[in-house]
Parts: structure tokens; C-alpha cells; sequence
């Protein structure tokens, strides 16, 4: 289990995962609420990292399915994968992988059309535990080090194909507490889930050459946001600019996915999220990336909870997100597999 997220309630496990079986194939465990439609079809790909595994599987964005088989699988010793948790794909096909074990502390490169045991293209080292990922139009990489092994947190930026950062966000004025994944929005501008501090916390984008000991922009916590309490984990937003955050809750809680809309900038928000994807019958459980596609259709990464019990992703249609009141729709697809145990990010290609 990694040190920086949640202990889950073991007892819990069993029916969750009867429930999510049961979805697939149809039914809904004894729910008066029918099973929905599979979700709206995609031609694309979601890419997966494990963390246990040390690997990156990829998937339909379609797949629906007990015992599903990855369409490729890029692992072996030669990919310096360890403990890879963030992930991100630039335009030109290249998989961006933050490897968070002691013995990775990097950021390596690979092509998206990568299968096997492939070495990386690149690699960017001497990180200090880096759990988030991002990269930018101009092929910037932006790497959140949760310093969890020592060193220090920051968020840095790094030219393309370099392994010196042009700019780094560090230093008690940032409010960084163990900085996890990271996203940016549309205007470019640098959104962290700030794990220990249980918030989000906003940087301008790199036109505004951030660097060193700076202020947030913009924060989003206090008892409104429901991140009091919660370990916020992985960051998206919808192309309508909506944020959506999964946050673990300590057992026996269940976790969710809280939606955000209407945060304004320069400011502290304390904000209630507008909507939220929560409830036993979401399967919704140890969650950590989340990604949104071009059709609105969420996919929410369930780490593993203890070992022995594998984790496995959860995909909502836009029209079945759920309410506020945790009563939670029932997945529209569940993908688990044999090359699955513990998934931790996602990237959508």
C-alpha cells in the first residue's frame, strides 16, 4: 500500500467487488436501479499505470469486462518503470510516466505505440518522489515531486527533452504538502492536489514564469469543499472547464469523485462541489486518477486496497454522474484483468 494514500476497510472489499462483477454482466445487485447502457462509444485509448506491476496497460476506452485483455503492455526491466503512479501523452505520442519508488525518482519517455520490454526514449532523474505528470502543447513537462522519501516538494518544469528544470515551485510560501497529481486547464495554468494539506492549490501558467517561493493563485479547501478530512488524489477537467477531483475518505468512508464548477481565480475557494460521484453502487473505492474525455465520459482509477484483492477502472457517461447525496449510479463499464493488481494513473489518447 503506498504511504500516501488511505487504508481502506478490508470488509468492505468482498461485496464491492460482487457488485461490480454483477454489473457486468448485466444485473445490479439486488438494486431497484436497472444496470445503464454501456457507455457512448470511443475509438480511443486509456493508458494505465501500476504501481505494483510496474507497468503501463492500455485499454479501449470502451472496454467493459471482468477478465479484460490489454491491447498492449509495456513492462520488463528495461522500461525503469518503479512504482509508476502519474501519467500523461503529448501530442506527438509520447507517454510521460513518473516513477514514485526510491529506486525510480524519475520521469521516463516511451512511444505510445510502445508494447514489451522497451527501454525509455528519455528520462528526466534526481526527482524526490514524483507522483504527478502533465505536459503542455509545446511539449513542457510538469512534474510534482511529494518529496514522501525526503527531499523537497515542488512542482517543476522541464524544456522538452531536458533534464534540467527551466522553473521550480518550492518553498513554505507555495503551501505545497505532499504535492500528487497535477493537470493544467485550458489557460495553461498549473492545478495540484495538495495531499497532505487537503486542497488544490492553482499556479500561474509558465507565460507567467512561475518559480521559486510563490503564493497560489487560487486554493480550493475549507469544510464546503468536502476536502476536509480527504486525501485529494487525481485532478481533471471536463472540456466545459469543470474540475473533478477523487479523494480518498478514512475507512470505513467510501470514496468519491467531487465535481467543481464556478472556482474563482485569485482567490480562496471554499466551495461546495456541484456534484459528486460516491455511494457503494458506484464502485467507486481507494480511488486515485481520474480522467474525463472529449464526451464527457469519466474514468476513475480504483487503486488495490489490500494485497491479494486487485483494483480495477470505473467509467461513467456524462448523463450518469451521480448526486451529491452518495445515493451513486451504478457504473456504465468496469474494466479489471489478469495485468491488473494495483492501478494508480491514467491518461486518455
Amino acid at each position: 500500500m503506498r504511504s500516501h494514500f488511505s487504508h481502506r476497510s478490508v470488509t468492505a472489499i468482498p461485496a464491492l467487488a460482487a457488485g461490480i462483477i454483477l454489473v457486468m454482466a448485466g444485473c445490479n445487485n439486488s438494486s431497484t436501479t436497472p444496470a445503464p447502457p454501456t457507455p457512448p462509444p470511443s475509438s480511443g485509448a486509456m493508458f494505465i499505470t501500476d504501481y505494483t506491476n510496474n507497468s503501463v496497460l492500455v485499454y479501449g476506452q470502451n472496454a467493459n469486462c471482468g477478465s479484460c485483455n490489454q491491447a498492449r503492455l509495456i513492462q520488463g526491466s528495461n522500461t525503469g518503470m518503479f512504482h509508476p503512479e502519474g501519467i500523461a501523452i503529448d501530442s506527438s505520442g509520447t507517454i510521460y510516466v513518473a516513477n514514485s519508488g526510491v529506486n525510480g525518482n524519475s520521469v521516463t519517455e516511451y512511444p505510445v505505440a510502445g508494447h514489451g520490454n522497451l527501454a525509455p526514449t528519455f528520462s528526466i532523474t534526481g526527482l524526490s518522489t514524483p507522483i504527478g505528470v502533465a505536459v503542455d502543447a509545446a511539449r513542457n513537462v510538469y512534474v510534482a515531486s511529494s518529496a514522501i522519501n525526503g527531499g523537497t516538494a515542488s512542482i517543476k518544469i522541464f524544456p522538452p527533452a531536458s533534464n534540467v528544470a527551466s522553473n521550480t515551485i518550492s518553498g513554505a510560501a507555495t503551501s505545497l504538502s505532499t504535492p500528487g497529481f497535477i493537470a493544467l486547464d485550458s489557460a495553461g495554468n498549473i492545478w495540484v492536489a495538495n495531499q497532505s494539506g487537503n486542497s488544490i492549490e492553482e499556479f500561474p501558467p509558465l507565460s507567467s514564469n512561475p518559480n521559486g517561493n510563490i503564493p497560489p493563485t487560487t486554493t480550493i479547501s475549507g469544510p464546503n469543499t468536502l476536502l476536509n478530512g480527504s486525501t485529494p488524489q487525481g485532478i481533471a477537467f471536463d472540456a466545459s472547464g469543470r474540475l473533478y477531483v477523487s479523494v480518498n475518505y478514512p475507512a470505513p468512508s467510501f470514496d468519491e469523485v467531487l465535481i467543481y464548477s464556478g472556482i474563482v481565480s485569485g482567490t480562496m475557494n471554499n466551495i461546495s462541489p456541484v456534484n459528486a460521484i460516491c455511494g457503494p453502487n458506484t464502485g467507486v473505492n481507494n480511488s486515485t486518477g481520474v480522467a474525463v474525455n472529449s464526451l464527457g465520459s469519466v474514468f476513475v482509477v480504483n487503486s488495490q486496497v489490500v494485497v491479494g484483492q486487485s483494483g480495477y477502472i470505473t467509467t461513467f457517461a456524462a448523463n450518469n454522474l451521480g448526486n451529491l447525496a452518495c445515493s451513486g449510479p451504478l457504473p456504465n463499464a468496469t474494466v479489471a484483468g489478469p495485468a491488473i493488481l494495483n492501478p494508480a494513473g491514467i491518461a486518455l489518447h
